[in-house]
């Protein structure tokens, strides 16, 4: 998915991956490592913040739809 991130579970807490990603297609995939994130912090604090924000609000919008989920189970 274009714009969207995985291993943020791991990446934030600091815990094993709970999944795997997996390509249908050749592309690429940036990727950062949390003493990276650690080092940016020192030089900018802003960035670092900034993108902390994003990955709380996805995360939050993942564990809404999570939660939803539950909810059409628990009804059926």
């Amino acid at each position: 998915l274009r714009g969207h991130g995985f291993g943020e579970i791991g990446f934030l807490g600091g815990l094993p991956r709970t999944a795997d990603g997996i390509a249908d297609s050749d592309g690429c995939c940036p990727l950062l490592r949390r003493p990276v994130l650690d080092a940016l912090a020192t030089c900018h604090p802003d960035a670092v913040i900034a993108l902390l924000n994003a990955l709380g609000r996805e995360l939050a919008q993942n564990l809404a739809a999570a939660s939803q989920q539950l909810i059409v189970l628990e009804d059926s």
